[in-house]
């Protein structure tokens, strides 16, 4: 959803400024465009936050997890996997 905003937006400012340079001669069309193009970057600003926040989220719970799994280790086995390598 987050795309098809923006590529709505685009494609809506383009009337916006034909209409702001004169060339589309249709005020009140001009000003909904305007309205409708700013409507959609923030519906598409609002997806992109809650992708965001969900990605936290997401990364968030990973981290507790890794946290908890490196907490079942004891100090013999992170020896083992950390030690040296001798050739």
């Amino acid at each position: 959803p987050k795309n098809a905003l923006l590529s709505t937006l685009l494609f809506l400012d383009q009337f916006f400024w034909l209409g702001r340079s004169g060339i589309y001669k249709k005020k009140e069309w001009a000003d909904l465009i305007s309205k409708i193009s700013l409507y959609c970057w923030m519906s598409s600003s609002v997806c992109t936050s809650l992708v965001e926040i969900g990605e936290l989220g997401r990364l968030s719970a990973s981290m507790k997890k890794l946290e908890k799994d490196l907490k079942g280790i004891d100090k013999h086995e992170v020896g083992v996997f950390s030690g040296d390598i001798c050739c």
